[in-house]
């Protein structure tokens, strides 16, 4: 190894991307990247980036990295367990609503990388499958359901297909009865699991080099954000699925990073080489990178607002009129300016106290800022949304999960076509 190197990271990496139609199923992409990066010091005390495609003799890492064996079964093996559970959610569908069309999504992927530096070694095997399924039933708008998991059986075990078929069925059949269209400021219940993507954006205005953009003057530490129930955690621990890791791509243990405690604006999400891990701070193990090929950032994998403790009947009971949002997917954030758009799903209008007609496709708009303080209800019913997806940052995509519980704002922005 080079006398002033920094860092080695090295990947191997194989994922499959399948479409699957009513009818049958085709591989879209399959594709294996193997590769090393390496971080070096230069004279004047800066850094150098490197990377290198393929193990070549040269740039083995050592005997302890073994490359996953390429005719191993394993892309056969989970792409049949995972056609098999669009399958059998397909039938749920069906129970319920002679939908005119299913479709989905499949993609799986496995990886194992390595991290070296002159005095340390360590290295992870991470996996996952994500499956977003679509239903189309004449008259109704589609209706989508993602779902994630570290492998095929695991996802199997933790949501049976029948039961989200159904789900997706029954879903088809009340938006056919019509959408409602709204435009304006309303209060806005947002739902357990379905609504973590907001937990998510909010999670990256505090994400250390965001955070150095905008933080001291939208979030500052020590400030008073939102009300005393209000924590936002990021642990990839936590969800032990898609997204979750042993340690990073610096070679660092996860940490559990309470972002904001209590309403107070308490710390930011860090990579390990940083002014603070040179002072030797506990610092690090959020250090990211979308492969071999890109620096490491400070990301996260997954964030969720904390439980509370009022009753989410309660809490809608008490909402004479607004919107219900059952399902937001992640829009866009600027880190800066904290401004935010989530596209909503699946959301129902809030008459008396009641849910009645579903909204329509739309989006909420608002300011990280300005959505904490408006929080007034946090219920006790924290859910996981492990089909969040792959979040994208500077050109780089990885897994994460999110989550929060029932939380109600005083007043959103919410537009619906």
């Amino acid at each position: 190894m080079p006398r002033d190197l920094r860092d080695l990271f090295v990947e191997d990496r194989e994922s499959v991307s399948i479409r699957w139609a009513l009818g049958g199923s085709a591989v879209v992409q399959y594709g294996r990247r193997t590769g090393s990066g390496t971080r070096q010091g230069d004279r004047s005390g800066g850094t150098l980036f490197f990377a290198s495609d393929g193990l070549s003799p040269g740039k083995e890492p050592g005997p302890q990295f073994v490359p996953w064996p390429t005719d191993d079964g394993w892309v056969e093996s989970e792409t049949r367990r995972a056609t098999a559970y669009v399958e059998a959610a397909c039938r749920g569908v069906l129970t319920e609503a002679a939908a005119r069309s299913i479709e989905a999504e499949i993609h799986i992927f496995r990886q194992r990388i390595r991290h070296e530096t002159p005095s340390h070694a360590t290295g992870d095997a991470r996996s996952g499958i994500r499956v977003v399924l679509r239903a189309v039933l004449e008259g109704s708008p589609p209706v989508h359901r993602r779902l994630a998991d570290r492998s095929a059986d695991r996802l199997f075990h933790r949501r049976p297909p029948e039961k989200t078929g159904v789900e997706l069925g029954t879903s088809l059949l009340v938006r056919r009865e019509g959408s409602a269209r709204v435009d304006g400021l309303f209060p806005a219940i947002l739902g357990s699991g379905g609504c973590g993507a907001l937990a998510h954006e909010i999670g990256h205005v505090l994400e250390g080099d965001h955070s150095r953009l905008g933080h001291s003057r939208l979030l500052p530490s020590g400030r008073r954000v939102a009300r005393s129930d209000v924590t936002l955690v990021d642990d990839p621990r936590a969800c032990d699925g898609r997204g979750s890791y042993e340690v990073d791509d610096e070679g660092a243990p996860p940490r559990r990073v309470v972002l904001i405690e209590q309403g107070v604006v308490k710390d930011t999400l860090t990579r390990s080489q940083t002014r603070e891990a040179a002072a030797g701070e506990d610092r690090g193990g959020h250090g990211r990178r979308g492969s071999y090929r890109d620096l490491p950032l400070p990301r996260m994998a997954c964030t969720f607002l904390a439980a509370g403790s009022e009753s989410p009947e309660s809490v809608l009971s008490d909402t004479p009129r607004g919107v219900y949002l059952a399902s937001l997917r992640s829009g866009d954030v600027d880190p800066v300016s904290g401004a935010l758009t989530l596209i909503i799903e699946e959301g129902f209008l809030i008459e008396n106290g009641r849910l009645t007609r579903p909204l329509g496709d739309g989006v909420l708009l608002g300011g990280a800022a300005e959505l904490l303080e408006s929080l007034d209800a946090v219920c006790d019913d924290l859910e996981l949304d492990h089909g969040a997806g792959d979040c994208a940052k500077s050109d780089q995509a990885v897994p994460v999960t999110v989550g929060m519980p029932t939380v109600r704002a005083r007043m959103v922005r919410i537009l619906t076509t």
